[in-house]
């Protein structure tokens, strides 16, 4: 299979489209698929972020076009490859139904990123990561045979964002008092509001001992004019160009002031409060719904009226910023790549069963219960003792607050059949510990569920103990790509883009 990405990227149109289509072809790459993007020729796009990873790129004309006429184009390239089977993901504001249709009869599947529920597609799978979208509002814009994905459970974030949020976490708790703004207005900042913030921060003596951190790309129109402030200022301004290290920015910085894009994700995953400015009109929606969740404040930079008393209000009360990041932890998981994928990528077991991974529920306990006490899951745990159910209860409570680690059901066609379990060890370190319904033993879940996990978490080195006489369970590490160091430990190392 191949995947063909129909995404553009420009100062007015930002690079989140462009960046979050990466992300999936990043995953899509590691497990062996080929993947192509055909983006418009546009001044100053953002291409060269797709050579730097050594994505083969087709440009389309950029001119006034039909949507018939893009596709046309847009398929003359993708059958000029001579591919037997193709996917192509679209994510474009400018295309509809209109060019999908025109598409859908050669493609194996359409897969349309959206977050305007504004026009109609005709698609195999719908995409909107907005917070609090919900399927509904899609009900006449899309064929009834499309399986729709919305909402925060399906934000796409790169891999080290989810790599970090433990850590962040550990972080975020041990904070008790602020001292570092990381600053990040979009890569191009084509409104130079970046400029705006610093006249700012440097006309209030409250920031004088405040590190600030600037994120631009070396693309940016108004890099030179903010490069020249921040030389003459006796402030500390920190500026980094086309920063490849995002997530450990803002894993170590206490507050953001950022746009209302994609980086709102970033930022919520690894809990950081953030001062919001809107900065186009369809980041409206999402501006107002975290407003409301309370995880960041809004900026109006025409006046700025108040600013400085709501960031001081935060600096001198650590309750409630506190309260900010567990707000900003709860919107974003960082878990919705690994769903996107474990649907475009289906495992199966033995028996031809759709395989997937979900977070566990309050109402799961019982259930785990059950599993936990039957003899066969005993026989090979570090502790063989049956748990009473107060003991499970107690324990199972604790685990499923505990943020910094991963807890889930497997599922097998939508039914509760195992569960995996990664504790957090160490930054990118996890132990895993899996078992199943005992009456799924046999059926290739065990396997299918070591192969989720490795969707999920490409980042991580995941780490096994198996007893040296469960040479079931031996063999099935083994199998699923584990290393032995050990009679009884196993590492399955991170996964590495082809």
């Amino acid at each position: 299979m191949t995947y063909f990405f129909r995404v553009d990227s420009s100062p007015s149109i930002g690079i989140g489209h462009l960046m979050r289509c990466m992300t999936l072809a990043h995953e899509l790459r590691i497990l062996g698929y080929d993947c192509y993007f055909l983006c418009l020729d546009i001044k100053d796009n953002s291409s060269y972020l797709l050579k730097q990873k050594e994505y083969k790129v087709f440009y389309i004309e950029n001119n006034e076009m039909t949507e018939n006429q893009d596709a046309e184009i847009s398929l003359s390239i993708i059958k000029s490859l001579k591919t037997k089977t193709f996917s192509v993901i679209v994510d474009s504001y400018n295309l509809s139904e209109v060019w999908e249709s025109q598409i859908k009869p050669f493609a194996s599947q359409i897969i349309v990123i959206d977050d305007l529920a504004d026009r109609k597609h005709n698609c195999d799978i719908l995409i909107d990561q907005t917070y609090g979208r919900v399927s509904a509002e899609y009900k006449d814009l899309v064929n009834e045979s499309c399986s729709l994905k919305c909402g925060s459970n399906y934000i796409l974030l790169r891999p080290e964002f989810l790599g970090n949020r433990a850590e962040s976490m550990r972080i975020k708790e041990g904070t008790d008092s602020l001292k570092s703004i990381l600053i990040s207005v979009g890569g191009t900042d084509h409104k130079n509001i970046t400029f705006e913030l610093l006249n700012f921060f440097t006309d209030h003596d409250f920031f004088r001992s405040v590190d600030f951190t600037i994120i631009l790309s070396s693309k940016a129109p108004h890099l030179l004019k903010v490069q020249n402030f921040i030389s003459s200022s006796e402030r500390n301004f920190r500026l980094i160009l086309d920063a490849d290290n995002v997530a450990e920015l803002m894993k170590t910085s206490d507050l953001a002031f950022g746009a209302s894009g994609s980086s709102n994700w970033e930022r919520c995953c690894l809990g950081l409060p953030t001062f919001l400015i809107v900065t186009a009109g369809n980041q409206k929606k999402i501006a107002y719904e975290m407003l409301k969740k309370g995880c960041v404040k809004l900026i109006e930079l025409e006046s700025k009226s108040g600013l400085l008393s709501e960031i001081k209000e935060l600096f001198l009360n650590i309750d409630r910023y506190k309260a900010m990041v567990n707000k900003s932890f709860s919107v974003c998981d960082g878990l919705g790549l690994g769903r996107i994928i474990q649907e475009l990528v289906p495992v199966y077991s033995k028996n031809g069963e759709k395989l997937t991974l979900r977070k566990v529920l309050g109402e799961d306990s019982e259930l785990l219960y059950k599993w936990q006490s039957h003899k066969n899951t005993r026989k090979y745990s570090r502790n063989t003792s049956i748990p009473t159910f107060e003991e499970h209860s107690s324990w199972f409570t604790s685990k499923i607050k505990d943020l910094s680690s991963y807890f889930f059901i497997v599922e097998s066609d939508g039914q509760p059949a195992g569960v995996v379990r990664l504790e957090f060890k160490e930054l990118l370190n996890y132990e895993i510990s899996i078992y199943l319904d005992p009456d799924c033993y046999g059926q290739g879940m065990g396997k299918g569920a070591l192969q989720l996990v490795k969707i999920f978490f490409p980042q991580f080195y995941i780490h096994a103990f198996v007893l040296e006489e469960n040479t079931a369970s031996q063999s099935l590490f083994e199998t699923a790509g584990f290393t032995r160091k050990s009679p009884t430990e196993f590492i399955l190392n991170p996964q590495k883009d082809n």
